[in-house]
Protein backbone atom coordinates (compact mmCIF):
# COMPACT_ATOMS: atom_id res chain seq x y z
CA UNK A 1 0.00 0.00 0.00
CA UNK A 2 1.62 3.29 -1.22
CA UNK A 3 2.25 5.83 1.79
CA UNK A 4 -0.02 8.92 2.04
CA UNK A 5 2.84 10.56 3.17
CA UNK A 6 5.20 12.42 0.67
CA UNK A 7 8.65 11.59 0.20
CA UNK A 8 10.03 14.52 1.99
CA UNK A 9 7.63 14.23 4.54
CA UNK A 10 9.23 10.58 4.88
CA UNK A 11 12.60 11.83 4.94
CA UNK A 12 11.67 14.38 7.18
CA UNK A 13 10.63 12.12 9.77
CA UNK A 14 13.64 9.92 9.97
CA UNK A 15 15.77 13.28 9.93
CA UNK A 16 13.62 14.83 12.54
CA UNK A 17 14.40 12.09 15.35
CA UNK A 18 18.34 12.22 14.41
CA UNK A 19 20.57 13.73 16.77
CA UNK A 20 22.67 16.14 14.06
CA UNK A 21 26.48 17.24 14.62
CA UNK A 22 29.50 18.33 12.33
CA UNK A 23 32.91 18.37 13.08
CA UNK A 24 35.98 19.75 10.78
CA UNK A 25 38.72 16.75 10.70
CA UNK A 26 41.68 17.56 8.02
CA UNK A 27 39.58 20.82 6.93
CA UNK A 28 36.94 19.05 6.41
CA UNK A 29 33.35 19.68 7.57
CA UNK A 30 31.32 16.11 8.31
CA UNK A 31 27.37 16.26 8.65
CA UNK A 32 26.21 13.21 11.32
CA UNK A 33 23.46 11.97 12.18
CA UNK A 34 23.13 10.11 15.09
CA UNK A 35 19.79 7.97 16.49
CA UNK A 36 19.40 5.55 19.39
CA UNK A 37 21.61 4.22 22.12
CA UNK A 38 23.22 0.93 22.76
CA UNK A 39 26.24 -1.07 20.66
CA UNK A 40 27.26 1.59 18.31
CA UNK A 41 26.82 0.80 14.44
CA UNK A 42 28.34 2.75 11.52
CA UNK A 43 26.57 3.36 8.10
CA UNK A 44 28.47 4.43 5.37
CA UNK A 45 26.40 5.04 2.40
CA UNK A 46 27.00 4.41 -1.16
CA UNK A 47 28.19 6.67 -4.31
CA UNK A 48 25.47 9.24 -5.43
CA UNK A 49 24.14 8.92 -2.07
CA UNK A 50 23.65 10.17 1.81
CA UNK A 51 22.63 8.65 4.92
CA UNK A 52 19.54 8.37 3.57
CA UNK A 53 20.33 4.79 1.49
CA UNK A 54 19.87 3.37 5.09
CA UNK A 55 16.22 5.01 5.72
CA UNK A 56 14.22 1.79 5.51
CA UNK A 57 17.16 0.60 7.75
CA UNK A 58 18.05 3.28 10.10
CA UNK A 59 14.50 2.80 12.53
CA UNK A 60 14.89 -0.64 13.30
CA UNK A 61 18.47 -0.60 14.56
CA UNK A 62 18.21 2.49 16.56
CA UNK A 63 15.95 0.50 18.70
CA UNK A 64 18.52 -1.53 20.15
CA UNK A 65 21.96 0.04 19.10
CA UNK A 66 23.57 3.92 18.31
CA UNK A 67 22.98 4.38 15.03
CA UNK A 68 25.60 6.61 13.30
CA UNK A 69 25.34 7.85 9.38
CA UNK A 70 27.64 10.82 8.22
CA UNK A 71 27.54 12.26 5.10
CA UNK A 72 30.82 11.55 3.64
CA UNK A 73 32.86 14.25 2.49
CA UNK A 74 31.81 15.41 -1.06
CA UNK A 75 28.02 14.08 -0.52
CA UNK A 76 25.01 15.48 1.01
CA UNK A 77 25.57 18.45 3.82
CA UNK A 78 29.19 17.79 4.15
CA UNK A 79 32.28 19.64 2.63
CA UNK A 80 34.57 18.14 -0.17
CA UNK A 81 37.85 16.69 1.27
CA UNK A 82 41.43 17.85 0.65
CA UNK A 83 43.07 17.44 -2.64
CA UNK A 84 43.72 14.65 -4.05
CA UNK A 85 41.03 12.79 -2.38
CA UNK A 86 42.03 9.02 -1.48
CA UNK A 87 40.36 5.77 0.07
CA UNK A 88 42.75 5.98 3.21
CA UNK A 89 42.47 10.11 3.41
CA UNK A 90 38.65 9.70 3.49
CA UNK A 91 39.02 7.35 6.17
CA UNK A 92 40.99 9.30 8.24
CA UNK A 93 38.90 12.26 7.54
CA UNK A 94 35.77 10.23 9.05
CA UNK A 95 38.22 8.55 12.13
CA UNK A 96 39.67 11.71 13.07
CA UNK A 97 35.57 13.10 13.25
CA UNK A 98 34.10 9.89 14.96
CA UNK A 99 36.87 10.44 17.37
CA UNK A 100 35.84 13.76 18.07
CA UNK A 101 31.97 13.29 18.38
CA UNK A 102 33.62 10.89 21.27
CA UNK A 103 30.19 9.12 21.03
CA UNK A 104 30.92 6.18 22.37
CA UNK A 105 33.66 4.01 24.22
CA UNK A 106 33.51 0.47 23.26
CA UNK A 107 34.68 -1.00 19.72
CA UNK A 108 31.90 0.09 16.41
CA UNK A 109 30.13 -2.07 14.15
CA UNK A 110 31.54 -0.43 10.54
CA UNK A 111 28.90 -0.88 7.78
CA UNK A 112 29.20 0.31 4.03
CA UNK A 113 27.58 -0.14 1.45
CA UNK A 114 29.11 -0.16 -2.09
CA UNK A 115 31.42 2.64 -1.99
CA UNK A 116 30.77 2.96 1.18
CA UNK A 117 32.13 -0.15 1.43
CA UNK A 118 35.35 -0.12 0.36
CA UNK A 119 35.49 3.22 2.76
CA UNK A 120 34.34 1.22 5.49
CA UNK A 121 37.38 -1.45 5.14
CA UNK A 122 39.60 1.48 4.89
CA UNK A 123 38.08 2.63 8.48
CA UNK A 124 38.24 -0.24 9.74
CA UNK A 125 41.45 -0.91 9.78
CA UNK A 126 42.61 2.51 10.62
CA UNK A 127 40.13 2.07 13.96
CA UNK A 128 42.03 -1.27 14.44
CA UNK A 129 40.78 -2.71 18.13
CA UNK A 130 38.11 0.01 18.21
CA UNK A 131 36.45 -1.73 14.91
CA UNK A 132 33.94 -4.55 16.71
CA UNK A 133 33.26 -5.93 13.33
CA UNK A 134 32.94 -4.72 9.54
CA UNK A 135 29.38 -5.78 6.84
CA UNK A 136 30.28 -4.85 3.40
CA UNK A 137 27.05 -4.40 1.33
CA UNK A 138 26.87 -5.06 -1.97
CA UNK A 139 31.16 -4.75 -2.09
CA UNK A 140 31.71 -4.58 -5.55
CA UNK A 141 36.12 -3.48 -5.69
CA UNK A 142 36.91 -7.10 -3.45
CA UNK A 143 38.91 -8.45 -6.84
CA UNK A 144 35.77 -10.85 -7.92
CA UNK A 145 34.39 -10.55 -11.52
CA UNK A 146 32.08 -7.80 -12.57
CA UNK A 147 29.51 -7.78 -15.12
CA UNK A 148 29.02 -4.53 -16.91
CA UNK A 149 26.32 -2.17 -16.70
CA UNK A 150 24.64 -0.68 -19.49
CA UNK A 151 25.80 3.47 -19.42
CA UNK A 152 23.54 5.85 -17.18
CA UNK A 153 21.16 8.59 -19.04
CA UNK A 154 22.16 12.28 -18.32
CA UNK A 155 19.92 14.19 -16.31
CA UNK A 156 21.72 17.46 -15.48
CA UNK A 157 20.82 19.14 -18.71
CA UNK A 158 17.43 17.94 -19.22
CA UNK A 159 14.44 20.59 -19.33
CA UNK A 160 12.09 19.50 -17.66
CA UNK A 161 10.95 17.70 -13.83
CA UNK A 162 9.65 14.68 -15.67
CA UNK A 163 11.94 14.43 -18.11
CA UNK A 164 14.87 14.35 -14.92
CA UNK A 165 12.13 12.22 -12.72
CA UNK A 166 12.37 9.77 -15.69
CA UNK A 167 16.19 10.10 -16.09
CA UNK A 168 16.91 8.76 -12.51
CA UNK A 169 13.95 6.12 -12.58
CA UNK A 170 15.64 4.33 -15.34
CA UNK A 171 19.17 5.21 -13.79
CA UNK A 172 17.65 3.14 -10.62
CA UNK A 173 16.72 0.56 -12.64
CA UNK A 174 20.00 0.27 -14.38
CA UNK A 175 22.01 -0.61 -11.46
CA UNK A 176 20.75 0.12 -7.82
CA UNK A 177 16.88 -1.94 -8.00
CA UNK A 178 16.18 -5.15 -9.74
CA UNK A 179 12.13 -4.78 -9.56
CA UNK A 180 10.86 -2.10 -11.47
CA UNK A 181 8.11 -2.50 -9.62
CA UNK A 182 10.25 -1.41 -6.73
CA UNK A 183 11.38 1.47 -7.81
CA UNK A 184 8.83 3.91 -5.86
CA UNK A 185 8.84 7.61 -5.68
CA UNK A 186 10.70 7.74 -2.59
CA UNK A 187 13.62 5.92 -3.95
CA UNK A 188 13.38 8.48 -7.07
CA UNK A 189 13.40 11.19 -4.88
CA UNK A 190 16.34 9.70 -2.83
CA UNK A 191 18.33 9.23 -6.29
CA UNK A 192 17.40 12.65 -7.37
CA UNK A 193 18.61 14.55 -4.59
CA UNK A 194 21.38 12.96 -3.45
CA UNK A 195 22.39 12.86 -7.09
CA UNK A 196 22.54 16.62 -7.12
CA UNK A 197 24.54 16.75 -4.53
CA UNK A 198 27.29 14.57 -5.38
CA UNK A 199 30.61 16.55 -5.92
CA UNK A 200 33.15 14.03 -5.38
CA UNK A 201 34.15 11.71 -7.99
CA UNK A 202 34.64 8.47 -6.25
CA UNK A 203 35.79 5.73 -9.50
CA UNK A 204 39.54 6.75 -9.61
CA UNK A 205 39.80 6.14 -6.03
CA UNK A 206 38.29 2.72 -5.63
CA UNK A 207 39.44 1.27 -9.03
CA UNK A 208 42.88 0.75 -7.51
CA UNK A 209 42.35 0.90 -3.74
CA UNK A 210 42.97 -2.97 -2.19
CA UNK A 211 39.59 -3.66 -0.52
CA UNK A 212 40.58 -7.40 -1.15
CA UNK A 213 43.81 -7.18 0.96
CA UNK A 214 42.54 -5.09 3.85
CA UNK A 215 39.81 -8.09 4.50
CA UNK A 216 42.47 -10.10 5.56
CA UNK A 217 44.44 -8.14 7.25
CA UNK A 218 41.22 -7.17 9.71
CA UNK A 219 41.37 -9.01 12.77
CA UNK A 220 37.60 -8.11 13.42
CA UNK A 221 34.88 -10.15 12.43
CA UNK A 222 33.94 -9.77 8.52
CA UNK A 223 30.55 -10.34 6.82
CA UNK A 224 29.48 -9.72 3.57
CA UNK A 225 25.52 -9.49 2.15
CA UNK A 226 24.65 -9.04 -1.27
CA UNK A 227 21.60 -8.74 -3.50
CA UNK A 228 20.81 -12.22 -5.73
CA UNK A 229 19.87 -9.70 -8.29
CA UNK A 230 23.07 -7.18 -8.44
CA UNK A 231 23.92 -5.77 -11.72
CA UNK A 232 27.38 -4.86 -11.01
CA UNK A 233 27.99 -8.79 -10.07
CA UNK A 234 25.34 -11.03 -12.79
CA UNK A 235 26.39 -14.62 -12.88
CA UNK A 236 29.78 -14.04 -10.45
CA UNK A 237 28.26 -13.94 -6.87
CA UNK A 238 29.78 -17.44 -6.13
CA UNK A 239 33.63 -15.27 -6.13
CA UNK A 240 32.06 -13.55 -3.46
CA UNK A 241 30.93 -16.35 -1.22
CA UNK A 242 34.63 -18.20 -2.10
CA UNK A 243 36.31 -14.82 -0.49
CA UNK A 244 34.22 -14.78 2.33
CA UNK A 245 35.12 -18.54 3.04
CA UNK A 246 38.62 -17.95 2.43
CA UNK A 247 38.57 -15.00 5.25
CA UNK A 248 37.85 -17.53 8.06
CA UNK A 249 35.25 -19.89 9.48
CA UNK A 250 32.89 -17.27 11.18
CA UNK A 251 33.01 -15.14 7.56
CA UNK A 252 29.47 -15.01 6.03
CA UNK A 253 28.68 -14.39 2.23
CA UNK A 254 24.66 -13.29 3.31
CA UNK A 255 22.47 -13.40 -0.35
CA UNK A 256 19.43 -11.66 -0.60
CA UNK A 257 16.64 -13.14 -3.12
CA UNK A 258 14.89 -10.77 -4.98
CA UNK A 259 17.36 -7.79 -4.48
CA UNK A 260 19.02 -5.90 -6.84
CA UNK A 261 22.55 -3.83 -5.88
CA UNK A 262 20.77 -1.09 -3.13
CA UNK A 263 19.67 -4.41 -1.65
CA UNK A 264 18.94 -2.38 2.30
CA UNK A 265 15.93 -0.51 0.11
CA UNK A 266 14.47 -2.99 -2.47
CA UNK A 267 14.19 -6.19 0.17
CA UNK A 268 14.68 -4.08 3.85
CA UNK A 269 13.11 -6.40 5.76
CA UNK A 270 15.27 -9.29 4.38
CA UNK A 271 17.99 -7.34 4.86
CA UNK A 272 17.00 -5.94 8.45
CA UNK A 273 16.79 -9.35 9.89
CA UNK A 274 20.42 -10.21 8.05
CA UNK A 275 21.98 -7.13 9.08
CA UNK A 276 20.24 -7.87 12.79
CA UNK A 277 21.82 -11.34 12.62
CA UNK A 278 25.28 -10.46 11.72
CA UNK A 279 25.39 -8.00 14.43
CA UNK A 280 24.22 -10.31 16.80
CA UNK A 281 21.49 -8.52 18.08
CA UNK A 282 18.12 -11.02 19.50
CA UNK A 283 16.38 -12.21 16.17
CA UNK A 284 13.05 -12.57 17.98
CA UNK A 285 13.21 -8.62 19.42
CA UNK A 286 9.49 -7.55 18.48
CA UNK A 287 10.48 -5.79 15.20
CA UNK A 288 11.42 -8.34 12.94
CA UNK A 289 7.77 -10.53 13.84
CA UNK A 290 6.18 -7.35 12.40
Amino acid sequence: MQSERSPADIVAAVDALAERKMTCAGGVDIAWRIWGSGPPVLLLHGNFGSWTHWIRNIPLFAERAQVIAPDMPGFGDSGMPSEPPSVDGLAKVLQQGLSQLALFDTPIAVVGFSFGSTIAGALARALGSKARQLVVVSAGQVGARRQPIAPFVSWRRLATEEERVAAHRKNLQTMMISDPMAIDDLAVHLQSRNASRRRLATEALTASHPLRSILFELRCQVDGIWGARDATIGPFMQDRIDLMSQLGPTSRAIVIEKAGHWVQYEAAEAFNAALWDCLGFDASHSRLDR
